[in-house]
Protein backbone atom coordinates (compact mmCIF):
# COMPACT_ATOMS: atom_id res chain seq x y z
CA UNK A 1 0.00 0.00 0.00
CA UNK A 2 1.47 3.50 -0.58
CA UNK A 3 2.01 5.97 1.77
CA UNK A 4 0.41 8.90 -0.15
CA UNK A 5 -2.71 6.42 -0.55
CA UNK A 6 -3.29 6.59 3.54
CA UNK A 7 -2.01 10.00 3.81
CA UNK A 8 -5.34 10.82 1.13
CA UNK A 9 -7.77 8.56 2.98
CA UNK A 10 -6.53 9.87 6.20
CA UNK A 11 -6.90 13.60 5.20
CA UNK A 12 -10.86 11.84 4.03
CA UNK A 13 -11.67 10.84 7.22
CA UNK A 14 -10.33 13.66 9.24
CA UNK A 15 -12.26 15.63 6.30
CA UNK A 16 -15.82 13.66 7.17
CA UNK A 17 -15.40 13.93 10.54
CA UNK A 18 -14.89 17.75 11.23
CA UNK A 19 -18.02 18.48 8.46
CA UNK A 20 -19.92 16.01 11.01
CA UNK A 21 -18.97 17.98 14.01
CA UNK A 22 -19.38 20.95 12.61
CA UNK A 23 -23.45 20.17 11.61
CA UNK A 24 -23.85 18.82 15.29
CA UNK A 25 -22.69 22.46 16.87
CA UNK A 26 -24.86 23.69 14.84
CA UNK A 27 -27.83 21.47 15.80
CA UNK A 28 -26.73 21.92 19.44
CA UNK A 29 -26.77 25.18 19.55
CA UNK A 30 -30.31 25.38 18.85
CA UNK A 31 -30.75 23.59 21.47
CA UNK A 32 -28.62 25.31 23.88
CA UNK A 33 -31.07 27.70 25.32
CA UNK A 34 -29.84 30.33 23.89
CA UNK A 35 -31.59 33.75 23.21
CA UNK A 36 -35.72 33.67 23.03
CA UNK A 37 -35.54 34.65 20.00
CA UNK A 38 -34.24 30.96 18.88
CA UNK A 39 -37.55 29.61 20.89
CA UNK A 40 -40.89 28.94 19.02
CA UNK A 41 -42.92 31.83 20.92
CA UNK A 42 -44.97 31.70 23.96
CA UNK A 43 -43.14 28.14 24.97
CA UNK A 44 -39.53 27.17 25.78
CA UNK A 45 -39.02 24.88 22.70
CA UNK A 46 -36.26 25.64 20.65
CA UNK A 47 -37.69 26.76 17.03
CA UNK A 48 -35.96 24.60 14.75
CA UNK A 49 -38.08 24.93 11.45
CA UNK A 50 -39.30 21.41 10.44
CA UNK A 51 -38.82 19.64 13.30
CA UNK A 52 -40.08 21.48 16.25
CA UNK A 53 -41.71 24.46 14.38
CA UNK A 54 -43.88 25.40 11.48
CA UNK A 55 -44.66 28.39 10.04
CA UNK A 56 -47.91 29.44 9.81
CA UNK A 57 -49.04 32.61 7.82
CA UNK A 58 -50.92 35.29 9.81
CA UNK A 59 -53.58 37.36 8.16
CA UNK A 60 -54.75 40.02 10.04
CA UNK A 61 -58.51 40.58 9.85
CA UNK A 62 -60.05 44.16 10.24
CA UNK A 63 -63.30 43.19 12.91
CA UNK A 64 -64.45 46.80 12.21
CA UNK A 65 -64.04 46.92 8.46
CA UNK A 66 -66.40 43.30 7.98
CA UNK A 67 -63.44 41.31 8.63
CA UNK A 68 -61.36 42.87 5.53
CA UNK A 69 -57.63 42.26 5.47
CA UNK A 70 -55.51 45.05 6.79
CA UNK A 71 -52.80 46.39 4.15
CA UNK A 72 -52.18 45.49 0.83
CA UNK A 73 -54.47 42.42 -0.09
CA UNK A 74 -51.76 39.92 0.56
CA UNK A 75 -49.62 41.19 3.58
CA UNK A 76 -49.00 38.51 5.96
CA UNK A 77 -46.88 37.94 9.03
CA UNK A 78 -45.01 34.66 9.25
CA UNK A 79 -45.11 33.27 12.78
CA UNK A 80 -43.90 29.63 13.88
CA UNK A 81 -45.80 27.86 16.35
CA UNK A 82 -45.35 24.01 17.35
CA UNK A 83 -44.94 21.80 15.13
CA UNK A 84 -47.96 19.54 16.19
CA UNK A 85 -50.12 23.34 16.68
CA UNK A 86 -53.40 23.00 15.71
CA UNK A 87 -54.26 26.87 16.64
CA UNK A 88 -52.14 29.90 17.04
CA UNK A 89 -52.11 32.00 20.24
CA UNK A 90 -52.46 35.32 19.41
CA UNK A 91 -51.07 36.89 22.69
CA UNK A 92 -47.95 34.93 21.58
CA UNK A 93 -47.49 37.82 17.58
CA UNK A 94 -44.85 40.26 18.70
CA UNK A 95 -46.63 43.63 19.18
CA UNK A 96 -43.91 44.59 16.56
CA UNK A 97 -45.82 42.09 14.29
CA UNK A 98 -49.59 43.48 14.78
CA UNK A 99 -50.03 46.74 12.15
CA UNK A 100 -49.90 50.20 13.06
CA UNK A 101 -52.67 51.39 14.72
CA UNK A 102 -54.41 48.19 15.24
CA UNK A 103 -54.52 46.09 18.41
CA UNK A 104 -55.68 42.67 19.09
CA UNK A 105 -59.33 42.38 18.64
CA UNK A 106 -59.71 39.10 20.21
CA UNK A 107 -57.22 36.58 21.90
CA UNK A 108 -58.67 33.68 21.73
CA UNK A 109 -56.58 30.98 19.77
CA UNK A 110 -57.26 30.84 16.37
CA UNK A 111 -57.21 27.54 14.10
CA UNK A 112 -54.73 26.82 11.49
CA UNK A 113 -56.12 26.48 7.97
CA UNK A 114 -54.22 24.35 5.97
CA UNK A 115 -55.19 25.06 2.41
CA UNK A 116 -52.74 22.09 0.45
CA UNK A 117 -49.78 23.80 0.63
CA UNK A 118 -50.06 26.73 2.78
CA UNK A 119 -50.49 27.08 6.61
CA UNK A 120 -52.83 30.07 7.23
CA UNK A 121 -54.07 31.81 10.58
CA UNK A 122 -56.88 34.53 10.22
CA UNK A 123 -56.34 37.38 13.51
CA UNK A 124 -58.94 39.81 14.51
CA UNK A 125 -57.45 43.05 14.95
CA UNK A 126 -59.55 46.25 15.30
CA UNK A 127 -58.16 50.11 15.30
CA UNK A 128 -56.57 51.42 18.06
CA UNK A 129 -58.64 53.68 20.12
CA UNK A 130 -57.42 57.41 20.04
CA UNK A 131 -58.02 58.60 24.00
CA UNK A 132 -56.73 62.32 22.70
CA UNK A 133 -58.30 65.47 23.35
CA UNK A 134 -58.47 68.76 21.39
CA UNK A 135 -56.96 71.61 24.63
CA UNK A 136 -58.28 74.98 23.70
CA UNK A 137 -55.02 77.73 24.65
CA UNK A 138 -54.90 81.08 25.15
CA UNK A 139 -52.63 83.12 23.32
CA UNK A 140 -52.69 86.75 25.09
CA UNK A 141 -50.21 88.92 23.57
CA UNK A 142 -48.92 91.97 25.52
CA UNK A 143 -48.03 95.53 23.98
CA UNK A 144 -50.85 94.55 21.57
CA UNK A 145 -53.61 96.51 20.42
CA UNK A 146 -57.26 95.76 22.19
CA UNK A 147 -58.51 94.41 19.05
CA UNK A 148 -55.68 92.01 18.57
CA UNK A 149 -54.76 91.31 22.01
CA UNK A 150 -55.08 87.37 22.18
CA UNK A 151 -55.73 84.28 19.65
CA UNK A 152 -56.91 81.08 20.51
CA UNK A 153 -55.33 77.53 19.43
CA UNK A 154 -56.55 73.70 19.62
CA UNK A 155 -53.72 71.15 20.84
CA UNK A 156 -54.03 67.67 20.68
CA UNK A 157 -53.30 66.09 24.11
CA UNK A 158 -53.24 63.00 25.38
CA UNK A 159 -56.58 62.01 27.33
CA UNK A 160 -55.45 61.78 31.09
CA UNK A 161 -52.94 65.13 30.68
CA UNK A 162 -53.84 67.59 33.94
CA UNK A 163 -51.17 70.08 32.43
CA UNK A 164 -50.16 71.55 28.80
CA UNK A 165 -46.55 73.41 28.80
CA UNK A 166 -45.01 75.27 26.17
CA UNK A 167 -43.26 72.51 24.84
CA UNK A 168 -47.14 71.13 23.65
CA UNK A 169 -47.82 74.09 21.90
CA UNK A 170 -46.59 75.19 18.14
CA UNK A 171 -47.02 79.01 18.10
CA UNK A 172 -47.91 80.51 14.92
CA UNK A 173 -44.73 82.26 12.92
CA UNK A 174 -45.92 85.74 13.91
CA UNK A 175 -45.31 84.89 17.85
CA UNK A 176 -42.72 84.29 19.88
CA UNK A 177 -43.43 83.28 24.30
CA UNK A 178 -43.27 86.57 26.07
CA UNK A 179 -40.07 86.83 28.20
CA UNK A 180 -39.72 83.85 31.03
CA UNK A 181 -42.58 82.34 29.35
CA UNK A 182 -40.59 79.35 27.87
CA UNK A 183 -40.90 75.88 29.53
CA UNK A 184 -44.22 77.21 31.73
CA UNK A 185 -47.60 75.29 32.22
CA UNK A 186 -50.74 76.07 32.42
CA UNK A 187 -53.81 73.40 33.99
CA UNK A 188 -55.71 71.80 31.04
CA UNK A 189 -59.09 73.74 31.05
CA UNK A 190 -57.22 77.55 31.97
CA UNK A 191 -54.58 77.85 29.46
CA UNK A 192 -53.52 81.12 29.23
CA UNK A 193 -50.08 82.06 27.93
CA UNK A 194 -47.92 85.11 27.60
CA UNK A 195 -46.50 85.88 23.91
CA UNK A 196 -45.94 89.10 21.88
CA UNK A 197 -45.08 89.36 18.18
CA UNK A 198 -41.73 88.51 16.19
Amino acid sequence: MRLDMISRRRFLKSAGAAALAVAAAGVLAGCDGGDSSSKVPGTEVPDVPGTTSKSVKIIFADVDNGGAGVGNGGDYYEHPVLKDATVVDPKSIPADKIPQGYELADTTPVEIIDNGNTLLAIVKVKKTVDTSINVRVTLQLINATAADNQRELVVKMPGDAAYIYTDDITLPEDLIWAPGMEGEKRPIGRAIFLVKKV
